[in-house]
């Protein structure tokens, strides 16, 4: 009696079917999975750079016009987002955030903003207030 061994090619079409549509389900829920993450972080350098610029406000009873002035970095660390001091005064500052590379397609979240008042702000997106995307 012949016995054989190996796979026959139906049988490795189905697996590689089934690689395939969990490929499909899967890499789309990653990409939104990295994009949250990288937002997130770019939330919490704006609001270190809130932190900073109080701290240089108590010193020099003014707000920082750049952010070498406070010691921020103007990208993120994986070049996400670009951070900057949109404006400064002796009495308000704004912030922002705006997304880079690959960051740019996050269209639920664009342009994130923060101002010496608290206001959280976001631009150029589909999201219907700020607090879809900074959270309440």
């Amino acid at each position: 009696m012949r016995t054989t061994r190996g796979f026959s090619l139906i049988e490795l079409m189905v697996v590689v079917a089934i690689i395939v549509i969990l490929g499909a389900i899967a890499i789309p829920s990653y990409r939104q999975y990295a994009l949250r993450a990288h937002r997130t972080d770019a939330k919490r350098t704006l609001m270190d750079a809130a932190q900073r610029q109080e701290r240089y406000f108590y010193s020099n009873n003014r707000y920082a016009a750049t952010a070498a002035s406070i010691g921020l970095s103007s990208s993120s660390a994986g070049s996400y987002y670009t951070f900057g001091i949109v404006s400064a005064s002796t009495t308000a500052y704004a912030l922002q955030a705006t997304p880079v590379g690959a960051q740019t397609q996050d269209t639920q979240c664009g342009t994130l903003g923060l101002d010496s008042a608290g206001r959280r702000t976001v631009s150029g997106t589909s999201a219907s207030t700020p607090d879809d995307c900074w959270g309440k």
